[in-house]
């Protein structure tokens, strides 16, 4: 069974504490597993679009940590399709918006310092808009 496939047989479960258990299972396996970079981002891409699809901000916050978690266990941190969570950051507590703004960062995508730059104003939020910032100031320079 490949990575997606464990993926998408988690995301199957409905009752939301067994779900969360789950996908806190697919991160340990996933960063103990033997990926290439393809893999990994295809991983992600599929958790992260799942995001929509909850309300339940536990279930959020450990999707977006379990992908933090991957991508530092593989140093994959650009290549994901960020859209997903893009749209979703209007809904999200500051914790799981914290996770995007460090994503958004890893990026080194420039289009992205707009939408960092909108949250710098959220006192919560200040320091992560700042390590983003540097983030892809570093990443490009």
């Amino acid at each position: 069974m490949n990575s997606l496939e464990i993926i998408e047989n988690a995301f199957k479960e409905t009752e939301l504490e067994k779900l969360n258990n789950k996908i806190r299972d697919i991160g340990d396996l996933l960063e103990g597993s033997y990926l290439c970079r393809e893999e990994v981002i295809k991983a992600i891409n599929y958790l992260f679009e799942h995001v929509k699809n909850y309300e339940d901000e536990t279930i959020i916050e450990n999707i977006l940590n379990v992908s933090l978690n991957i991508m530092n266990a593989y140093k994959i941190f650009s290549g994901f399709d960020l859209n997903s969570l893009i749209s979703q950051m209007d809904r999200m507590s500051y914790e799981c918006i914290s996770y995007v703004l460090t994503f958004l960062g890893y990026s080194r995508d420039t289009q992205y310092i707009k939408i960092i730059e909108h949250f710098l104003n959220i006192e919560e939020l200040k320091e992560d808009v700042e390590e983003a910032m540097a983030e892809i100031t570093y990443r490009i320079n």
